[in-house]
């Protein structure tokens, strides 16, 4: 499809978003490239680097990964490619696509309704 600003993927991140992260796109300097199947990049080049925010956005429906990024290459070339901070669930379909992971942290999860709340506030107290 076709390079889109800030403006558009921000409307597109209001649609579609569903995890915070996503959020940093519009905190940094990037640009956003939209496919024909709607699945939105976040990136930056960086000499022969391109950094990708977070996993694309993904339209709803049954649409493939692997069409996406190949759209996507064929626009933009990218020589060397990064994802930074892809959440688990889409981790295998970048795997089937070549690339690998390499997990340097691990972000904790509560289960806020399995939590026990302890001391004052546990008690009925504030």
């Amino acid at each position: 499809m076709s390079f889109i600003n800030r403006d558009a993927a921000y409307l597109k991140f209001k649609k579609l978003g569903f995890n915070s992260s996503h959020f940093v796109w519009f905190l940094s300097d990037l640009q956003f490239y939209e496919t024909s199947e709607g699945f939105v990049f976040a990136f930056k080049q960086v000499g022969d680097v391109t950094l990708f925010a977070v996993e694309p956005l993904i339209p709803e429906g049954n649409f493939s990964f692997k069409n996406a990024w190949e759209e996507f290459c064929k626009e933009v070339s990218p020589k060397i490619s990064s994802f930074v901070c892809v959440y688990e669930p889409f981790l295998k379909q970048f795997q089937a696509e070549g690339f690998q992971d390499f997990r340097f942290v691990s972000e904790p999860w509560v289960k806020l309704s399995e939590r026990i709340t302890m001391g004052k506030a546990g008690q009925g107290g504030c």
